[in-house]
């Protein structure tokens, strides 16, 4: 026992070595300059191993408009985030040579040797706007698709997948297009607008946009393929059990993707039949068993209409941690 708390010791104060803590206040304020109480700010420390763990719950700033906490001279994210205000993201570097003025545009960064934890350092937040956009969708002989279900979502890109779901994500739009095709969402300014199509018959279709501008989205005929999954090991070729493999899945608020599934491959490492819906482009998740790393796939959707067998079979080799 002992020697394992010598081997943590050792290693905290290599990586802690020549390490500083410093405080730092951030006073959220309006474009006028009136401070803004109740803004979240979220820290998380980056380092080579998860040392310095973000933050589970947030700073949460006062009736000033400011939250304190403190920083290690390592890169640090603050994430901010208000209801009705576009969310930003500070990047605190640990050395010198880089701004030091937090403008409240975009990603900023600042020099760890400029925090002050006495001064507050103001951070202007911008209101949200909402921008009309329209969606046309067309098939792929250039027709209107009626009926056609449009979703618009919003995120901003966070170093823990899905933890955007529970800071700042706002809800999911949904209509549907008339008789000539189109349907009317609005860009959310602040966060990044994905907007996907789905129509029966036809793979769903989908763009992303960092500023409000009409899009027109083609949804292809939807083509299928049986498939079955094989997994062995990278090394020995032994079948494995208990890999997930799955497709579809939705990380942004979305319904389920009609085209969806998730099967996983029993002794013998191979899993059931599935139908394989052709999307662009065509990514499968493989959930590793313990001791296995996770993988995502891209197949080729020539390779598989083009075999013979009534059933392919892909086989996924995974190398072991």
């Amino acid at each position: 026992m002992r020697s394992v708390l010598l081997i943590i010791a050792v290693t905290l104060a290599a990586l802690c070595s020549g390490c500083v803590i410093q405080p730092i206040q951030l006073r959220a304020v309006q474009p006028d300059g009136r401070p803004i109480e109740g803004v979240d700010v979220y820290r998380n420390t980056l380092g080579w191993f998860k040392i310095f763990a973000s933050d589970d719950e947030p700073f949460v700033s006062d009736g000033d408009g400011v939250a304190g906490f403190t920083l290690f001279s390592r890169r640090t994210s603050l994430t901010v985030f208000k209801p009705g205000f576009e969310p930003r993201q500070v990047i605190v570097m640990p050395y010198a040579g880089v701004r030091s003025e937090i403008r409240g545009e975009g990603e900023t960064t600042i020099d760890f040797d400029q925090v002050k934890g006495k001064v507050p350092i103001d951070f202007p937040l911008v209101p949200v706007t909402r921008t009309p956009i329209e969606i046309r969708v067309r098939n792929e002989a250039g027709q209107p698709v009626e009926g056609a279900t449009v979703y618009l979502s919003t995120f901003i890109y966070l170093k823990e997948q899905g933890a955007e779901q529970s800071r700042g994500r706002l809800p999911v739009q949904q209509v549907s297009t008339g008789a000539d095709g189109s349907a009317q969402v609005e860009f959310i300014s602040g966060f990044m607008n994905r907007v996907v199509v789905r129509a029966p018959g036809l793979v769903s279709a989908w763009a992303e946009l960092r500023s409000p501008r009409g899009v027109e989205l083609v949804a292809s005929s939807r083509e299928t393929r049986p498939v079955a999954f094989r997994v062995i090991d990278r090394k020995t070729k032994l079948p494995l059990a208990g890999a997930v493999i799955s497709a579809g899945a939705s990380s942004d608020g979305l319904p389920p993707d009609p085209d969806a599934f998730s099967v996983t491959t029993a002794v013998g490492g191979r899993t059931p039949e599935v139908v394989l819906a052709r999307r662009v482009p065509l990514y499968v998740h493989v959930k590793a068993p313990q001791g296995y790393r996770d993988t995502d796939l891209h197949l080729e959707w020539r390779k598989l209409v083009e075999a013979s067998d009534p059933v392919y079979t892909v086989t996924i080799a995974l190398p072991r941690k």
